[in-house]
């Protein structure tokens, strides 16, 4: 989440989520380097998959709506994708666990979360404490993103994985959505091709896995 949250601040909403959605080819990677092959599905996912991501991480055309990825940027929404996509597997393998441990599953790793970020944050000399104006957006961001894993791990629970891998796996289009609305971020011809490539391709990967 740190590694996601500062590729947002640095990056365009519009290129860095789509970017940080690929770290669905992650467990796909980890099972192909312990000999589990991937199918025909995923492995078509996977290489449009890193096509889309390239073309999102192209320097922009000069008529571009938006800027292009700094290469900070691409960098922290690489890790954030990796660090990411091996979280939610683990996050849907305990899903799977018998009993119904949902809710306390979710309640832990947002207090995992919690306790590396103020260690992380304190360790560089004082947490951080935003704005008054902010409060309420920072407030609503930990209770959506602690119900977005509540709701996973459920569905995880009660569904089909290979479903809820992909409709989970969707989620940054309501980035790309937003971040037009709210902050006017427009896409050009080429990036826009360049997203729709990406969630394509973790669609297919989490269909195939």
């Amino acid at each position: 989440l740190l590694e996601l949250y500062r590729a947002l601040a640095i990056g365009p909403m519009s290129l860095v989520a789509p970017l940080t959605a690929c770290g669905g080819a992650v467990p796909v990677i980890a099972a192909f380097a312990t000999g589990d092959v991937p199918g025909p599905l995923t492995g078509a996912g996977l290489f449009v998959a890193f096509a889309g991501a390239l073309i999102v991480s192209r320097p922009p055309d000069d008529d571009a709506a938006i800027h292009g990825m700094k290469r900070s940027a691409l960098l922290h929404s690489l890790v954030a994708a990796t660090a990411l996509g091996l979280g939610l597997t683990f996050l849907q393998q305990a899903a799977q666990a018998p009993g119904d441990a949902t809710l306390g599953l979710s309640l832990a790793a947002a207090l995992t979360t919690a306790t590396v970020l103020v260690a992380i944050s304190t360790s560089r000399g004082a947490l951080a404490v935003p704005p008054l104006a902010f409060l309420p957006a920072v407030i609503g961001c930990g209770v959506l993103d602690v119900t977005a894993n509540v709701l996973f791990a459920q569905a995880s629970a009660e569904g089909q994985a290979a479903t809820v891998a992909v409709l989970g796996s969707l989620y940054p289009l309501a980035t790309v959505f937003l971040a037009r609305a709210w902050l006017g971020e427009r896409l050009s011809a080429m990036q826009g091709a360049g997203v729709l490539a990406a969630m394509a391709g973790v669609a297919a990967i989490a269909a195939g896995a």
